[in-house]
């Protein structure tokens, strides 16, 4: 599947907004003990880095998402990040990629009602 690294971030920050409907983002203050066991995993700049670019991308998409009020799967989309970070074959077809990605600029030109109308269809469709 041959979708250039600009189509699939653009994807990647648009639909990261959907968040809203299908995972809420809890905005809760960790307290010190629970902020150094979350870091224990950060042990070299390398992984400090990884860890703030990570999480920048993923503020940036529930931004876009939520203002355009998408829903996502962050399990899925996560998986397919990692797929594709591991050189794994992509699950879908190159046709069945091109027809999501029809769909997905639809939504994306639809106004915020049609596009609430196109989600019910198309997600609870299915």
């Amino acid at each position: 599947m041959k979708i250039t690294f600009g189509v699939m971030l653009l994807m990647i920050c648009v639909v990261a907004t959907a968040q809203q409907d299908s995972t809420k983002v809890k905005k809760s203050v960790p307290s010190k003990k629970q902020q150094m066991a979350n870091r224990e995993y950060l042990k070299t700049v390398q992984d400090k880095m990884s860890y703030v670019i990570g999480y920048d991308v993923g503020q940036k998409m529930i931004m876009d998402m939520t203002s355009k009020n998408l829903d996502f799967n962050t399990k899925v989309f996560l998986k397919a990040v990692q797929d594709a970070f591991e050189g794994k074959r992509p699950v879908l077809s190159d046709e069945e990629a091109r027809n999501v990605l029809m769909l997905f600029e639809q939504l994306m030109k639809a106004s915020p009602e049609e596009r609430k109308k196109l989600q019910q269809q198309l997600f609870n469709g299915q």
